[in-house]
């Protein structure tokens, strides 16, 4: 979970590092703007993917669900 969680991050922190560095070195606005909002987009579906998920992966869901409704038959 948290290797894909890392992987999920990662994107959208070297856009947001790209970013940066293109306003440092005095990028175009358009460079400037093509890169926010891919940062904006790439952050978006990572928060996107946590809040529905839980930051969970599918397996897990699925193991805890089982989990529970071993539970609930005892």
């Amino acid at each position: 979970m948290t290797q894909r969680l890392l992987k999920l991050v990662a994107a959208p922190l070297l856009l947001s590092l790209a970013l940066v560095v293109a306003m440092l070195a005095g990028a175009g606005p358009a460079i400037e703007w093509v890169l926010l909002l891919a940062t904006s987009a790439a952050w978006g579906a990572a928060l996107a993917w946590i809040a529905a998920t839980g930051g969970r992966s599918r397996l897990a869901s699925r193991m805890i669900a089982d989990e529970r409704a071993l539970l609930g038959e005892l």
